[in-house]
């Protein structure tokens, strides 16, 4: 057996052939949870079939670049594919579409991995003979021109919290323009603190290299557990492991005396409880006593009056 045929053989596209060749009065009725979402023996296949819908690029070309911009048409067509095949309510569209563009964005990203290469020529790029994937010559040209485009690459860089700062505070319906007169007063003190730091950095120093710098001194020193501009989830010895790495002594021994604390308050609290439990038990046994008290008034009462009844029928004889 030859080397190439020892190779395992990868697994190629999923091509549904049996389920795009049903009778057309033949189709599978998916379950939905209470979410809306499929489940089922047939939430597999479906994805699956949606897969080859969305990587199909005559129903949705990927020259659109971007899935919310993908004429509504096009979007109509791909539902109607789907719903030839599968009975789904149109209650249930929304979902079905979502999974379809995370399936189609996904596809665009394996194309340009298996395919693209930022390092030859846009020229060479657009005049291969063999399209790859099976795409249109019109749709490679415009991916390649896309991705070789500035915008590309600047969309590819990992922006600054100076340039996510001012995205936030930006309107698009404004065209761009800042939100209100304090987003204008932010934006002119960072651009003053970054001038002002260039003009003591080394000539040809990028105003990105000294971003942080600057957002740092107009925004002052970080807030506990969080980082300002990157979300929820991001603490600050993530994103400035150095900075954070000098004060770590202090941390662990302020979350260990803060563990003897909450450990003390805990025992307190215990002795409170047993101390509570031991004053009812007391009070118990004093009513137990009082009644066993009054019992025993109440059987010598009960002796002395059938004494004197049985006395005055002894003396009635």
């Amino acid at each position: 057996m030859s080397s190439s045929q020892s190779q395992q053989r990868k697994r190629g596209k999923t091509i549904m052939r049996d389920i795009h060749a049903l009778h057309p009065d033949h189709v599978l009725v998916v379950e939905f949870n209470e979410r809306g979402q499929p489940y089922g023996d047939l939430q597999l296949t479906l994805a699956n079939f949606i897969g080859t819908i969305a990587r199909n690029g005559l129903v949705l070309p990927l020259h659109f670049l971007d899935w919310r911009k993908m004429p509504t048409n096009r979007l109509n067509d791909a539902w109607k594919l789907v719903t030839a095949r599968f009975y789904i309510p149109n209650h249930h569209r929304r979902v079905i579409m979502q999974m379809m563009g995370v399936t189609w964005r996904r596809w665009r990203i394996e194309v340009k991995a298996t395919s693209y290469d930022s390092n030859t020529p846009l020229e060479e790029l657009v005049a291969i003979q063999l399209i790859p994937h099976g795409l249109t010559p019109q749709t490679w040209e415009v991916l390649c021109n896309y991705w070789k485009s500035t915008e590309s690459q600047e969309n590819g860089r990992k922006p600054s919290r100076i340039e996510i700062q001012q995205l936030s505070r930006r309107s698009r319906k404004k065209g761009g323009a800042a939100i209100d007169d304090e987003a204008i007063r932010i934006e002119n003190l960072l651009k003053e603190a970054v001038d002002r730091l260039l003009q003591d950095k080394p000539e040809g120093t990028q105003p990105l290299e000294v971003h942080e710098e600057a957002f740092r001194e107009v925004f002052g020193p970080e807030h506990s557990g969080r980082v300002r501009c990157l979300g929820a989830g991001a603490l600050p010895s993530q994103v400035f492991p150095k900075q954070c790495k000098r004060s770590s002594m202090y941390w662990q021994d302020y979350h260990s005396n803060s563990d003897l604390t909450d450990k003390f308050n805990e025992m307190r609290e215990k002795i409170k409880d047993m101390e509570l439990r031991e004053a009812q038990r007391q009070t118990e046994i004093e009513l137990m006593k009082k009644q066993m008290q009054d019992n025993d008034q109440f059987q010598n009462f009960a002796r002395v009056m059938l004494s004197m009844m049985s006395g005055s029928v002894g003396g009635s004889r």
